[in-house]
């Protein structure tokens, strides 16, 4: 899709060009004399053009040059760099997916933990987007699975709990991430993806150990604010595993 976008910019970038330029070649080849438009061989008003011509034609080839870079700059900001300002070179090839290109810059050096204005890194916005791929590619590499950013202080975990990437979350967690890592508001990934209603982030949290009874800054459990965004059947899944004998056996069973 990146390629075709390419293309396609490509294509808008010259034609433009092509639309100043040929007519203002074409007029000032007339005006000199060279190339004469039909009609206008003889009289006035050739006069008048020609005269009107040899002050206009410059400027317009001017303008016919430098619009593909103008033009090019002004795609470029519309159409792929709509990141927030202070993100990393990575961490926009992480949100367009561009696996090549994030290998291309791993094996260069680039640093998988620079986070961007947000203090996302590269993980983080993997995570954010459910793309299990290019997780995986970071997680390989040797990404922070840890790193909180600057607004709430979420983990790549949390932020795939909280979007409901149960998958990401499996993965993450095998990797090494701190299942009970806390937010600025001592909420676990757990009271997120309760809170939110993802019944599967939650059965792959309690299949980890995560823990329940942990106490967000305004007292609640991730089970409370599971009944009271009214998620029964997360309610009913969390009471089960409280009163199971084996749970994360039973949960790992399905």
């Amino acid at each position: 899709m990146g390629r075709v976008i390419k293309e396609l910019m490509h294509l808008l970038l010259w034609g433009s060009a092509g639309c100043l330029l040929v007519p203002a070649m074409f007029w000032w080849l007339g005006s000199q004399g060279i190339v004469l438009v039909p009609g206008l061989e003889h009289g006035a008003f050739q006069d008048v053009y020609r005269q009107f011509m040899r002050h206009l034609h410059e400027p317009l080839i001017l303008v016919a040059v430098a619009f593909p870079y103008v033009l090019s700059i002004a795609l470029r900001v519309l159409i792929r760099d709509l990141s927030p300002p202070g993100s990393t070179v990575i961490g926009l090839a992480v949100t367009r997916g561009e696996s090549s290109t994030v290998e291309q810059l791993i094996e260069q050096g680039e640093n998988l933990n620079d986070g961007n204005a947000a203090g996302e890194t590269p993980l983080h916005l993997a995570a954010m987007q459910g793309d299990t791929g290019m997780t995986y590619l970071l997680l390989e590499s040797g990404a922070e699975l840890n790193a909180a950013d600057h607004a709430v202080g979420y983990t790549p975990l949390q932020i795939a709990a909280l979007q409901g990437h149960s998958a990401i979350c499996e993965a993450l967690i095998r990797y090494g991430a701190d299942v009970d890592a806390l937010t600025s508001r001592h909420e676990t990934a757990l009271h997120l993806a309760a809170r939110a209603g993802h019944s599967d982030v939650v059965a792959v949290l309690l299949k980890y150990r995560a823990h329940t009874k942990v106490r967000n800054k305004a007292g609640q459990t991730a089970r409370q604010l599971a009944e009271q965004q009214g998620h029964d059947a997360l309610v009913s899944l969390m009471d089960q595993h409280a009163t199971s004998e084996w749970p994360y056996l039973r949960l790992s069973n399905g």
